[in-house]
């Protein structure tokens, strides 16, 4: 085996913005080299067939009765014997070369017995900084570190990619720019879809995450009531639907979504919106918004990491609740104005998150595998 992603997401279901990351760089390297992936399954899921690459699950691996892991020296923090084992299991049978780890917490398998010798962090987020965003609202991420340690952590591994631009300048001062490779979400070109003359359908996409369901109650509550009319609906995919208050009218929750469900109801909005006020990190959503060509109000902190001019970006910032509801009236009202934003995605796309960055990781796995890219 080439290369080994070691991951506890989910990735083959494609709803939430991690899960579709991982799942580009997968199948980018898929065609020309040899791809596993090691799956942490906590909760005893079933992996299905007709995965992109084989699928390793932790707890079907068998495990030598006398393979006792010892935690690793530097990096304890999310250490899980079991799952050790298991991965020691794995990689002395299958030997791969190359590591990519998902998210900070799965780091430490990266000093297991026989681990792959080089090893690759795709960060998706600077974790301390989101823990530290959220620490000021009140809140507690379900990933706490220090900056400290998160840095002692990202110094053992030989490569670390960041998501955003944001994270590439602050990991490059830190780690050394030449250990950072920069790696932004990967859209394809919008797809062909209709337009109507008078919009049905504002879309939210998200998981029941606090920045989530903290956003969308205050959406409900404070912009909502003043922009509903006749049929609309405010259409809300995946698990926050469970946070909005039952009382919130022309509110249909439609619960997490397959990738196919998902993408129709992408094609199906006239308008999405984004209303997180904290949080930290890249928003998939917003990117993913214009992936569909769908015009969106959004607001700063769902613009985070997203590199833009006003002047040629496919929504509209509103900076406060004044302005979320005047952007929304503006676009449910005026047709032109949803095209012209609709027909700035195609650029915006081509310019920042092309699949062309899939060379990016091609490269990287050719010099270190010699495989060709």
């Amino acid at each position: 085996m080439d290369v080994v992603f070691v991951t506890d997401v989910a990735f083959w279901e494609r709803s939430l913005g991690s899960e579709e990351r991982i799942h580009q760089l997968v199948t980018a390297l898929a065609p020309s080299a040899s791809v596993g992936v090691f799956f942490i399954n906590r909760t005893q899921r079933e992996v299905p067939k007709g995965t992109p690459v084989p699928v390793f699950s932790s707890t079907a691996i068998a495990v030598p009765p006398t393979q006792k892991p010892e935690q690793p020296k530097g990096i304890e923090f999310g250490f899980d014997a079991a799952t050790a084992s298991a991965f020691a299991a794995f990689c002395q049978e299958h030997r791969p070369q190359l590591g990519i780890y998902e998210y900070v917490t799965t780091a430490y398998l990266a000093l297991c017995s026989g681990a792959p010798p080089f090893k690759v962090l795709d960060t998706h987020d600077v974790m301390s900084q989101r823990a530290r965003t959220f620490a000021r609202f009140g809140k507690k991420h379900h990933i706490t570190i220090t900056s400290q340690d998160e840095l002692r952590i990202l110094h053992r591994f030989d490569c670390i990619l960041a998501i955003q631009r944001e994270d590439l300048d602050h990991l490059g001062r830190a780690l050394g720019r030449a250990r950072v490779l920069y790696l932004p979400l990967m859209v394809a070109p919008p797809p062909p879809r209709r337009y109507r003359s008078r919009p049905v359908s504002v879309l939210f996409v998200g998981g029941n995450s606090p920045m989530n369901a903290d956003g969308m109650r205050w959406f409900c509550r404070e912009v909502w009531p003043l922009v509903r009319q006749g049929d609309l609906r405010l259409d809300v995919v995946g698990a926050v639907g469970a946070s909005i208050p039952a009382e919130a009218q022309g509110v249909v929750r439609h619960g997490r979504l397959q990738r196919e469900q998902l993408e129709a109801a992408y094609l199906d909005a006239d308008i999405a919106i984004n209303p997180v006020y904290y949080g930290g990190g890249l928003k998939v959503k917003t990117i993913e918004y214009a992936g569909f060509g769908i015009p969106a109000v959004v607001t700063g902190e769902a613009l985070r990491g997203v590199p833009h001019d006003p002047a040629t970006a496919p929504f509209l910032l509103a900076r406060t609740r004044e302005e979320f509801v005047l952007h929304l009236r503006r676009l449910l009202h005026d047709p032109t104005a949803r095209l012209e934003l609709a027909e700035r995605a195609p650029a915006f796309i081509e310019a920042r998150y092309s699949t062309r960055h899939a060379t990016t990781i091609q490269r990287l796995v050719a010099c270190v595998t010699g495989v060709a890219a």
